[in-house]
């Protein structure tokens, strides 16, 4: 009778003091699922019980003891333990575990022309997500989203960076540069007064040149190639290429007049009957002197500021001639 009764009013306790725990627990994430490099905010929501509580998370944040923790960790669960004031209930423990999306690859796309001072449109590819576009490689302004875009106005080259978002996660940038059509390359000429000088332009499906910067007016000449009236003085002109319809800016083509060298200093040199003499002949730097036994045409007799005659028995008037580039 005595041992019935004792097992009576023990359980007759642990149900006062069981019945006394009222603490309940609830455990939520800011996302279930997270992106390489990102994390979830997991938050213990208590109601009942004795506060204050203590928070307890066991897994990949172990020691933490706040009521939220950032976790960053995909395939395990998190666990926290929350105890109340009432040291005779037990804690209360709940889970949950993170899932991993895959950061997308960076898109794909190519590098655009356009004509100057216009728009053009840039496409991205290779995702199945959505599309950012962005003037820098890291933040920046937002530019447009969606697989297309009309870009600003281009008058230099210009770089957007375009990224992909695939469920909730976004891939690196890639850049995409827009380029205008560029003046042509052109390859200028010199001349001696008086000459004309061949420039070549190269780069474009058409060419026109002109005789002014802002290349209005007829042009002077059509063609990848123009030959310069005669010249002198240093002149420029100006070539427009026509590529895919899209006028290029003017680009300057210098034809160049070189200066004729003066001639050349020279003074006159006595020696006695039979024997040589030596002239000399000075100019301007990088003076190439050709020497001769006639006034015009003939054959040099040597390239150099120096001759040495045969011996003479007569006086004789020798020539020497200057020349800078080929110009005489």
């Amino acid at each position: 009778m005595k041992y019935k009764l004792l097992v009576f009013l023990f359980l007759v306790c642990s149900i006062r003091v069981f019945g006394q725990c009222t603490l309940t627990v609830n455990l939520t994430a800011s996302t279930t699922s997270i992106c390489n490099g990102t994390a979830a905010v997991l938050t213990a929501t208590v109601t009942g019980g004795t506060p204050p509580y203590n928070y307890a998370w066991s897994s990949g944040q172990s020691g933490q003891s706040a009521q939220s923790i950032s976790a960053n960790k995909t395939g395990l669960p998190y666990t926290v333990t929350v105890t109340d004031q009432n040291a005779s209930c037990p804690g209360v423990s709940k889970s949950i575990t993170l899932i991993a999306n895959a950061t997308p690859a960076a898109p794909t796309s190519a590098d655009a022309i356009a004509c100057p001072n216009t728009t053009t449109t840039i496409t991205a590819g290779g995702s199945t997500g959505t599309y950012q576009w962005y003037d820098a490689a890291v933040g920046g302004n937002f530019k447009g989203s969606g697989a297309t875009i009309t870009t600003d106005v281009i008058t230099q080259k210009t770089t957007y960076y375009v990224e992909t978002t695939v469920n909730g996660c976004t891939s690196s940038r890639t850049a995409v540069n827009v380029f205008p059509i560029s003046g042509p390359t052109v390859t200028t000429g010199s001349t001696c007064p008086g000459s004309s000088v061949t420039l070549t332009a190269a780069g474009a499906g058409d060419y026109k040149w002109y005789d002014n910067p802002s290349a209005s007016g007829n042009p002077v000449g059509t063609g990848a190639t123009f030959t310069t009236p005669s010249l002198f003085a240093t002149t420029n002109y100006y070539v427009v290429g026509t590529t895919a319809g899209c006028v290029s800016l003017p680009t300057t083509a210098t034809a160049t007049v070189i200066t004729s060298p003066a001639a050349p200093t020279v003074p006159g040199v006595s020696t006695c009957s039979g024997s040589v003499a030596t002239l000399h002949a000075s100019g301007a730097p990088n003076t190439v002197f050709d020497w001769f036994d006639v006034p015009t045409g003939g054959t040099s007799l040597i390239s150099s500021p120096d001759y040495t005659t045969p011996a003479l028995t007569t006086s004789k008037t020798y020539y020497v001639q200057a020349t800078i580039g080929q110009c005489v």
